[in-house]
């Protein structure tokens, strides 16, 4: 056995957070190109 050993991931990935962090990267590059301004809100409800 050499030194290395794969590594898996234990859980199965959630498919809808990786669909969320893809649009984001979609939003993120209509912004870069000015096609967009894109604004991130903080949720906890603290200001």
């Amino acid at each position: 056995m050499g030194l290395y050993q794969k590594k898996r991931v234990k859980v199965k990935p959630d498919h809808k957070l990786y669909d969320k962090k893809s649009e984001l990267k979609e939003l993120e590059k209509q912004e870069i190109k000015e096609k967009i301004d894109l604004y991130y809100v903080d949720e906890s409800g603290f200001s």
